[in-house]
């Protein structure tokens, strides 16, 4: 099932917060895909295990217990928008957005080409 554009929107901003703005990723935002949901939900997994502020936010959304279950980010792609641009000053820990960046960016772009 394709994203709407609002889910593809709700991504961008997601991206922006777990990694920061890259214009690499903006230019594919309209080629975001369900697997791009995927990569978003495995970066946000290490980003939460770097950042005290992520967990505490992820677990907050998805009611506690696991981080975040396989295939449940985009059914919260608008909330957790709102709520980590709400939080970006709070979940900006540098040492762990460029490591996360480092190691997920290209596998984002990758994303968008399957």
């Amino acid at each position: 099932m394709e994203l709407t554009q609002q889910e593809k929107d709700d991504l961008l901003a997601i991206i922006d917060v777990l990694i920061g703005a890259d214009t690499s990723v903006i230019v594919r935002k309209s080629a975001f895909n369900e697997r791009t949901v995927e990569v978003v939900e495995r970066v946000a997994e290490e980003v939460a295990e770097c950042n005290d502020s992520v967990k505490a936010l992820l677990s907050d959304l998805v009611g506690g217990g696991r981080i975040l279950v396989k295939g449940k980010l985009r059914h919260l792609l608008g909330k957790l928008r709102r709520r980590l641009e709400d939080d970006k000053l709070r979940l900006n820990g540098l040492a762990c957005r460029n490591a996360t960046k480092y190691k997920w960016q290209g596998e984002i772009i990758r994303s968008t080409y399957w």
